[in-house]
């Protein structure tokens, strides 16, 4: 008879934030030798129900050296609600040696942070029973004795997506009250693109608004459809020197982020043939300031994304905001925000299309019987912008040849072309000098944080 792998793997279920609870039912695992039942419970309002085996720690099977088995894992719903909710898992391994698969063949994840959907409902009833069927893989090279392996479950309760969310949706929430807030003028809502959430608050120019960084990944080869994205047609990614899909990997490229260099499609700095039309994104969150969840910009705003993903004006415009555009206060309709939403309108000083500066004006306190544009583009009113203000900035910072200013300077595309072909609109904060100016321009290479507003 040959040695046996001994592995137990426990059900885990975590709650997301949202109270739906779930039971488990484990059936599971490997041994000779007694089970090491070990359970993390994560929030107090989950009640979680383990069954199984005789003493209630999950049943035993027993898996050669070097093969695998099947074992399936029951959730069981002791909550209704009418939007469901979306269920996704990944491997608490403990032991080395140790694998476990999902149907299709492919890892569990160990990452908590990059769990793999198992399933997502549209409604969820008393007594709803999900069964998944794993793998669990022992190695040649594993060691006798106990083993010990969970499948680690994340739940989170549905929540209307950014693309089907309306402006009559909008107007049914109240204004946002800074001196006396009233709670639902603030909701969260879910990007069906990567199923991250957003808070979005109705603030006082009486316009919906993320109030959080976008944080939107745009992979290699990724299409941005119209359904789901602010493009008037389907746009395709390629972070490649020429734009296609067989071109020359972009210098400082690592996966789909920028690592060093200048923000342009060689890598190189300005030049006489400088060329800034290229898809380009960073991720921030090693900053000490973006850190996510534990970082400052986290704890001072309750940011669901902490920076966000930084990206320059061709990529916040989806690719449509090309050199080419070069007259002051054009407008580039199309953007990597969620499909009816839009990048905020700026630039023309005073104008009743100048959505940064009418909510400037109105975050100041300007009466509805006020001419809002009437010096709305004063700077003065940084306390609105700021992480505690209104508009809950983050000092996200930006990025050149490399990250700037994070922790202290926070800056915002527009979708305004500023002067000539190599400027555009922006929202700028500077916390040292108490500064927000809601229609400064910066050069189109930078990688600056993306805000949306619902059209």
């Amino acid at each position: 008879m040959s040695k046996k792998a001994i592995t137990t793997i426990t059900n885990f279920i975590k709650s997301h934030f949202r109270p739906l609870i779930l039971s488990g039912l484990v059936l599971v695992f490997i041994s000779l030798f007694f089970i090491n039942y070990s359970f993390t419970h994560a929030d107090a309002s989950i009640t979680l129900t383990i069954n199984g085996g005789p003493t209630n720690n999950g049943k035993v099977i027993t898996i050669d050296k070097n093969d695998c088995t099947t074992f399936t894992l029951d959730t069981t719903t002791t909550t209704d609600n009418t939007t469901g909710y979306n269920l996704k898992a990944y491997t608490k391994t403990k032991s080395t040696g140790i694998t476990i698969k999902k149907q299709d063949n492919t890892d569990l994840p160990t990452n908590p942070n990059h769990p793999t959907e198992i399933v997502t409902t549209t409604k969820a009833e008393i007594k709803d029973k999900q069964t998944t069927t794993y793998q669990a893989c022992a190695e040649e090279s594993i060691s006798d004795g106990d083993k010990t392996a969970e499948v680690a479950y994340v739940i989170a309760e549905n929540l209307p997506s950014m693309q089907v969310f309306t402006l009559s949706d909008c107007q049914n929430l109240p204004i946002y009250n800074k001196t006396n807030p009233d709670p639902a003028s603030t909701i969260t809502l879910i990007d069906s693109r990567n199923s991250q959430e957003y808070d979005i608050r109705r603030l006082q120019d009486g316009k919906c608004w993320m109030i959080d960084n976008l944080k939107l990944e745009l992979k290699n080869g990724m299409t941005l459809t119209t359904q789901d994205t602010n493009v008037e047609n389907d746009t395709t990614i390629y972070f490649t020197q020429d734009g296609t899909q067989n071109g020359t990997k972009l210098t400082g490229m690592t996966e789909n982020f920028t690592t060093s260099g200048y923000l342009t499609r060689d890598g190189k700095q300005p030049s006489s043939d400088y060329n800034w039309d290229a898809w380009r994104q960073v991720n921030p969150s090693s900053r000490t300031y973006c850190a996510y969840p534990s970082g400052a910009a986290y704890t001072t705003t309750n940011s669901k994304t902490g920076c966000g993903y930084l990206y320059n004006f061709y990529t916040a415009t989806a690719s449509f905001g090309t050199q080419d555009l070069d007259v002051q206060g054009e407008q580039v309709e199309d953007s990597i925000c969620p499909a009816g939403w839009h990048l905020s309108r700026s630039g023309e000083i005073g104008a009743l299309t100048n959505e940064t500066d009418i909510l400037n004006a109105k975050m100041a306190g300007f009466a509805d019987n006020q001419d809002t544009t009437y010096q709305s583009n004063s700077t003065t009113y940084y306390a609105n912008w700021i992480s505690s203000g209104s508009w809950r900035g983050v000092l996200a910072g930006d990025y050149r040849s490399s990250f700037m200013s994070t922790g202290s300077i926070g800056e915002f595309w527009s979708s305004t072309i500023g002067y000539g072909s190599t400027s555009a609109y922006h929202i700028y904060l500077v916390s040292a000098s108490s500064y927000a100016n809601p229609n400064n321009t910066s050069s189109r290479y930078y990688a600056f944080g993306v805000r949306c507003l619902a059209n």
